[in-house]
């Protein structure tokens, strides 16, 4: 399941058929005891996953409404990701660097260290109970088993890896900002391949649906930024929506991808709105009502749709749940 990149924190169901598009969503909002809270992930059963400004704990909202806050040993806290098992995962950080936890759905938690590594973050976990993460400052990436058992991996001028499938596909992005960045796709046997949208400058690889569909954003030369997505068999299609920037950032199994999308009306409330892409390809456009930003972390199966938003009256940010 994708996980929400914690750099973006500087800066219930729903059928996604063609045709439902139009239909009007509701949606559910809350907050982590008044504290500006900021969405991660989200897994089959609407259980979302998150941390709050100024406090060193993650939270697990369940569809119930029940929230528990949880950190590992009273260090600062960061859960990153959520499977349908309902496994967490992520990194905390004390005084000796970051390190990796696993979260079981019955609140036991197991730490653990890349071997001979320092700063292990994970980043992604699948189905499989597999994660995905990067260590010694993301120079290096690791997968560790269900069993526990962490296989490293290197790809040269390794940037960010982004989402691991239940078939143990990896997909993230390397190079440079002199150099350009590409995507990559790793299959399970290890085997590398870069992505790059015809005539972009960069392209990022962000997500990576059960069937090994990819998404992510390209930006050309001239700096204007799109979508794409890359089936199975290496065929791109780019996208936008028509009134924003999109930057997908999650896809469901039936190929749906959400994330926000930027308007660049400096001086209107919606500074950033959210994006829905059917598997047909058709766009919807949404905020969450009296929200200035609206900011999108992942989809799921059903097409709920996790992230966070500005209160336009207090300030404050919310998490919130799209749904149908």
């Amino acid at each position: 399941m994708k996980s929400w990149c914690t750099a973006a924190l500087a800066v219930g169901c729903f059928s996604l058929a063609a045709g439902s598009v139009n239909a009007r969503p509701s949606y559910t909002t809350f907050d982590v005891a008044g504290n500006s809270t900021f969405v991660t992930g989200l897994n089959g059963s609407n259980t979302v996953i998150g941390l709050m400004f100024g406090s060193r704990a993650s939270f697990i909202r369940t569809a119930d409404g029940t929230i528990t806050t949880f950190d590992v040993g009273g260090a600062e806290t960061l859960a990153t990701a959520i499977n349908d098992a309902g496994l967490v995962t992520g990194y905390y950080v004390d005084g000796s660097g970051e390190h990796g936890f696993l979260r079981a759905g019955d609140g036991t938690i197991a730490s653990f260290d890349v071997p001979k590594g320092d700063y292990t973050e994970p980043s992604a976990i699948n189905n499989q109970g597999e994660i995905l993460g990067c260590f010694d400052l993301c120079q290096h990436a690791f997968l560790r088993s269900p069993q526990g058992k962490i296989t490293k991996f290197d790809v040269p001028k390794l940037e960010d890896v982004d989402d691991i499938n239940d078939s143990g596909a990896v997909v993230g992005t390397y190079g440079s900002y002199a150099d350009g960045f590409h995507g990559f796709l790793r299959t399970a046997d290890g085997t590398l391949t870069s992505i790059d949208v015809p005539d972009a400058q960069y392209t990022f690889a962000t997500a990576i649906d059960k069937a090994g569909t990819i998404t992510g954003q390209y930006q050309n030369a001239d700096g204007s930024s799109h979508g794409f997505l890359r089936a199975p068999d290496g065929t791109l299609t780019t996208f936008d929506a028509p009134d924003c920037v999109v930057s997908p950032v999650s896809i469901n199994r039936k190929g749906a991808i959400a994330g926000p999308c930027m308007t660049g009306e400096s001086k209107v409330p919606h500074k950033s709105i959210g994006f829905i892409r059917t598997p047909g390809g058709a766009i919807k456009e949404f905020h969450v009502p009296n929200g200035s930003r609206t900011n999108p972390v992942a989809i799921n199966g059903s097409g709920v749709v996790a992230g966070d938003y500005r209160d336009h009256d207090t300030g404050t940010t919310r998490a919130f749940l799209r749904i149908p």
